[in-house]
């Protein structure tokens, strides 16, 4: 059976990362509140001088924390540059708009700024968007000032030292490996494709066990297979992780506020022990357990394909 109360702490952990109101979707890079509070103009609707002390605010230049985009406020007009570059940018006329429960910035003409979605004042000052790319990534723009810039990048850890260093059951009820690939991020794995969302999973199906592995691009699937997970195999998954000595880091969870998709590893035993590991944004470059070794167990009850990216 689901370890609920264990969901239950992590789903809690999603909801204190990912900020109220964002752009969510799958694979969505959680965020940590890191910025103390700004004073900004909100809860100005017809106050004219309240919308006027934003717009003052709100003047100079604005980072996003991944570095993709750059705003500059110059008056009533917003500039956009991608990349960190002054090679492609669009200008539009702002406005203030007050949505009683949240503040937005909005393009005068069309509300949106371009592929930006209108920007949202956040509590801790920052301002956030997402890009509107149909079958594009589900991403969060988070954009700070530039001295900002490195306490938004520090990598925090909310490891649970107590989560036990040793796991004495050899009988998986529930799995599952899953992270995203990018070229030069793909963690040696030797099977798949270097992009993509990766999942592999072991699960109950009525009266047995189903293993699948499945890989996702935007909008379609890069492979999917799926078989009977039997009790030999589940006790094979379960002695690899042992011998990798992945018990070892129960309870690792590290992230920082740049939105690049991370890992996570999820694990019940029958004895009722669990195994989490996560990490996101930069926590994330590296993997701190061999998921390739666990992808190349995944590659074997899928009689080692080749795939690639279509």
């Amino acid at each position: 059976m689901r370890n609920l109360g264990m969901m239950a702490v992590l789903a809690a952990a999603a909801a204190v990362l990912v900020p109220a109101g964002s752009c969510c979707g799958a694979g969505q890079t959680p965020h940590v509140s890191a910025m103390p509070a700004a004073v900004f103009g909100a809860g100005t609707a017809g106050r004219t001088s309240g919308k006027d002390e934003t717009v003052e605010q709100l003047q100079g230049e604005w980072f996003e924390v991944s570095g993709r985009m750059t705003l500059v406020f110059e008056g009533d007009t917003l500039t956009a540059s991608y990349g960190w570059t002054e090679d492609y940018t669009d200008t539009w006329k702002f406005r203030i708009v007050d949505r009683g429960y949240r503040t937005e910035i909005e393009s005068v003409e069309e509300g949106s700024f371009g592929i930006l979605s209108p920007l949202t004042i956040r509590q801790d000052g920052s301002l956030e968007g997402y890009p509107m790319v149909m079958d594009g990534p589900s991403e969060t723009y988070r954009f700070v000032r530039e001295d900002q810039l490195e306490k938004e990048r520090e990598i925090t850890d909310y490891s649970d030292e107590d989560a036990p260093k040793e796991i004495r059951s050899d009988e998986i009820e529930y799995f599952s490996l899953t992270y995203t690939a990018a070229p030069g991020r793909d963690y040696g794995v030797r099977f798949g494709s270097d992009s993509g969302s990766w999942n592999f999973s072991v699960e109950p199906d009525g009266d047995g066990y189903v293993w699948s592995v499945r890989g996702m691009g935007n909008s379609y699937i890069i492979f999917d297979d799926r078989g009977e997970a039997g009790e030999e195999m589940r006790r094979a998954l379960a002695g690899l992780i042992r011998d990798l000595d992945i018990p070892a880091l129960n309870g690792y969870h590290k992230a920082n506020n740049v939105d690049v998709p991370g890992y996570s590893l999820y694990v019940e035993y029958a004895s009722g022990e669990d195994l989490t590991i996560l990490a996101e944004g930069n926590a994330a470059d590296t993997c701190v357990f061999d998921l390739a070794a666990l992808m190349d167990f995944a590659a074997e009850l899928c009689g080692d394909p080749e795939v690639s990216e279509y």
